[in-house]
């Protein structure tokens, strides 16, 4: 039977390592070719020529010599002429190093697309992040401008007020309030520490000299006392005071500075409330609402 000449490669080492490299370094990477063997590598430094990988295709001896010098080893290529018998082809022997190689190819190739797809992943979550700044930012500024405090043109013109009446609907058209719970027969309760009220007075002077406030306070055995610190245009203006055992609702008057309220403007009166409290807390029903002081009317003078 007649014999084929067949070119075949084989990869040399001959203990030289690439620049950059230091031997120490090297080694330690050709460990992973060789199962951690130690002496294995020892012996590849110890030796002028070592043949790592022989009988290759110029293909396979070119992807082995990237790897291993990607390692800092230097790796020369021998060409080899091989005589085969067509009918009886030699079979290749199973090499380590060659396992190892197509392993550690196949996992930097799985690395990389756990990467790619990472990367997409943290793309979307940035831009979920951003889409939720915005929407919260858009909030907070609704938020505010709910809150606000009016400007002239958002209340309208009236006389000089002589009375509001917590009582009557048709009184609240002249001002603007939070803080207070809804309509009842005789007024309306605080909900929360804080009541605002805010109007607007015509251009003329009102000349008020005094102000009157027909309050109650939500007292009981168990929350004896309640009270509340009044400001007029943020100016300190008094403290209003009920406990148990007292007239209730009672009619506090304060003197006025001139000049406290302005004209053609708006005024702002607020109560901060100490000690809210709801009837849940005292064991008196489920109402949730925070009470403190109950308005039945401001009178000015």
């Amino acid at each position: 039977m007649a014999t084929t000449n067949k070119k075949r490669y084989s990869l040399i080492f001959q203990g030289k390592i690439k620049d950059g490299f230091d031997t120490d370094t090297v080694k330690e990477n050709l460990k992973k070719f060789f199962n951690n063997n130690s002496e294995s590598v020892e012996r590849l430094f110890s030796k002028e020529t070592t043949i790592l990988k022989k009988n290759l295709t110029k293909v396979e001896v070119e992807k082995y010599k990237t790897v291993l010098e990607a390692s800092g080893a230097q790796c020369s290529i021998r060409e080899t002429i091989e005589k085969t018998k067509p009918a009886m082809p030699q079979k290749e022997k199973e090499d380590p190093v060659s396992h190892k190689v197509d392993d550690l190819l196949t996992v930097t190739r799985f690395l990389v697309k756990v990467i790619s797809f990472n990367q997409k992943l943290m793309w979307v979550l940035l831009i979920l992040v951003v889409l939720s700044l915005i929407l919260w930012t858009k909030l907070y500024f609704d938020i505010q401008n709910m809150t606000a405090i009016p400007v002239a043109n958002e209340l309208p013109d009236t006389k000089c007020i002589k009375k509001i009446d917590f009582a009557s609907k048709n009184d609240s058209e002249n001002y603007i309030a939070t803080g207070l719970s809804g309509f009842e027969p005789w007024g309306r309760w605080s909900d929360g520490k804080l009541v605002t009220l805010k109007f607007k007075l015509p251009k003329t002077d009102c000349d008020y000299s005094k102000v009157s406030f027909t309050v109650k306070g939500f007292v009981a055995k168990k929350h004896p006392e309640q009270s509340a610190k009044v400001t007029i245009n943020d100016v300190n203006y008094g403290k209003i005071k009920i406990k148990l055992g007292q007239s209730n609702p009672r009619i506090l008057v304060f003197g006025m500075p001139s000049g406290l309220f302005k004209q053609d403007d708006v005024n702002v009166i607020k109560f901060n409330i100490n000690s809210p409290m709801s009837l849940k807390e005292l064991g008196q029903g489920n109402d949730q609402r925070t009470l403190g002081l109950g308005f039945q009317s401001v009178v000015f003078q």
